[in-house]
């Protein structure tokens, strides 16, 4: 397939209804909408938008030197003995291209929809597309060292890629573009080109603090959606610290602090800058919420602040290089809930879930159900405040910890280590199976109901798998707080507040015991390929 000639020297100018709207609506007073023949425009409204025109052109002609079109070639042991499909009908739906304008599973890290990544290879459409297989993104230049200017893009733009090439505004050519490091943990990533002439310096984008973004300022996405050129839309920011839905493990949160707007971010978009009004960088464009892998309103960005930092550590060391602790939490939000702070008598800090084996976390005598407080000199108020804490510091430190654990304060001190390969540690934690020996003692056939959660004793293969006693639920009454904790058939109890449960009959006991206050119950839930994962969940007794 012939790929048409780039228009990334082009800016069409995308101004969002809804942004509009929000601007006629409060940034022009006087204004009614109910009855079309009495909204007239007078002079100083119609100046007042002919002012917001000029800004976001006058942004546009700011970002556009700095902001980049990056075609991925694939590998060429992953290609060269693939014939060349370019028939639809042929297209059996076996490799990255689809056949159907979707984007290929490998490059979306949370798997299926609603959240989606771009690129994404494309064929079969009206639109400029690039040659079949190659992967398509945006990135910015963000500094230079002589003729080496640095882009940053996305993990997700260069990932299993071969040659990288870079379409630069106001050029017709392309640059050959030499990946520097890239860093999976944040999806982001920095590639190198060499320039030279008068104007390279002036394409150097500017940060601004993404500390200091507002909920409900403007925010311009740039880009190169869908491969048609460089496009600019406007929209507001909606929610900062946004975390996308999934499991946080092991101390440093993936996705966790995000910035998300309603700027219209499409598959292309990856990697492109989120602006300011003042035509600075606050965010880098990275993922969307959607049904149909297209912009309905909900993208979102990584801040500026933690591009900047992963992008120094890629230029400086071609890896980003985190401190380690090895504890993991399944808290909703990453924060204590109303019931554990009940139990536990705090109401902040990072609660530990599970503590992994041979990790600095263990070796400092860190435990399930503690709560960190204080990591060396920063107040920790969340898992999140932990997980950046701890992947700010530089491994080899000895961290004075404060933690509380059963409503005593009390502190260690953490070695801190560097985090182990992602890949590596993924792995490791996916195929985690204990093995224990089973206890001697065979399962008890009867059940018992308490709380509305129905147990029975675990048989000894079920006990070697989860690698230590308890009771297995076999069924939870619906609309009871016990269902609404996540409490479900398959669940694995081991302890009822402070009781270690190794029976049915240990399980009625401790249930008898719970009275009108919140309890607390310490499960082993099945997380695939048999393993199992521990948490602590709170449950509030059916007549509070």
């Amino acid at each position: 397939m012939l790929r048409q000639p780039s228009t990334f020297n082009r800016w069409p100018l995308v101004v969002s209804v809804a942004a509009l709207a929000v601007s006629l609506s409060h940034g022009l007073p006087g204004i009614r909408v109910s009855h079309a023949a009495d909204a007239e425009v007078s002079s100083t409204q119609k100046q007042a938008l002919v002012n917001l025109q000029d800004a976001f052109s006058g942004i546009a002609e700011q970002v556009e030197p700095a902001v980049v079109g990056i075609h991925v070639e694939p590998a060429l042991d992953k290609t060269a003995s693939q014939p060349d499909n370019s028939d639809d009908n042929a297209d059996n739906g076996d490799n990255n291209d689809n056949g159907d304008d979707t984007p290929p599973r490998d490059f979306n890290p949370f798997g299926d929809l609603p959240f989606d990544f771009g690129p994404f290879s494309r064929r079969g459409t009206p639109v400029p597309t690039p040659p079949r297989g190659v992967a398509t993104g945006s990135g910015v230049l963000i500094q230079h060292t002589g003729n080496d200017f640095y882009i940053l893009t996305n993990y997700h733009v260069v990932e299993g890629g071969g040659r990288i090439k870079v379409q630069l505004s106001g050029r017709s050519d392309e640059v050959r573009g030499t990946l520097v490091g890239s860093d999976k943990k944040t999806d982001l990533a920095v590639v190198k080109v060499r320039l030279t002439g008068p104007d390279a310096e002036r394409r150097i984008a500017d940060f601004d603090n993404s500390d200091n973004v507002r909920v409900g300022q403007w925010a311009i996405a740039i880009g190169n959606p869908l491969d048609v050129g460089e496009t600019l839309t406007v929209g507001v920011i909606s929610a900062k610290g946004r975390a996308i839905p999934g499991r946080i493990e092991n101390s440093v949160a993936d996705y966790s602090d995000m910035i998300q707007t309603d700027a219209s971010i499409n598959p292309g978009n990856s990697g492109g800058p989120l602006v300011d009004i003042n035509g600075k960088v606050i965010g880098v464009n990275t993922a969307i919420a959607s049904p149909s892998r297209g912009s309905i309103g909900i993208g979102f960005a990584i801040p500026s602040n933690v591009a900047r930092t992963v992008a120094q550590q890629l230029i400086r060391n071609g890896e980003v290089v985190r401190g380690w602790l090895g504890v993991q939490t399944t808290q909703a939000n990453q924060e204590i809930t109303p019931v554990l702070a009940k139990a536990f008598g705090i109401d902040h800090g990072a609660f530990v879930d599970e503590v992994q084996p041979d990790t600095p976390a263990s070796r400092a005598g860190i435990k399930a159900e503690d709560v960190i407080t204080r990591w060396g000199n920063t107040p920790i108020r969340s898992f999140r405040d932990l997980s950046q804490a701890v992947a700010n510091t530089p491994p080899g430190q000895d961290v004075p910890v404060e933690l509380v654990r059963s409503g005593k304060g009390m502190s260690v001190t953490v070695h801190t280590e560097k985090r182990p390969d992602e890949e590596a540690l993924q792995k490791q934690l996916a195929g985690r199976v204990s093995q224990r020996r089973p206890n001697e003692a065979g399962p008890a056939p009867q059940t018992v109901k308490a709380g509305g959660i129905t147990v029975r004793a675990l048989t000894d293969a079920e006990r070697q798998a989860v690698g230590q006693p308890g009771v297995v639920v076999t069924a939870v009454a619906p609309e009871t707080n016990a269902d609404d904790a996540g409490i479900g058939p398959g669940v694995v109890i081991t302890r009822v507040n402070q009781t270690p449960i190794h029976s049915v009959a240990d399980f009625k006991a401790a249930m008898a015991t719970v009275g009108s206050q919140a309890y607390l119950l310490r499960i082993s839930a099945p997380s695939g390929g048999g393993a199992f994962s521990q948490r602590t969940v709170g449950v509030q007794p059916e007549d509070q």
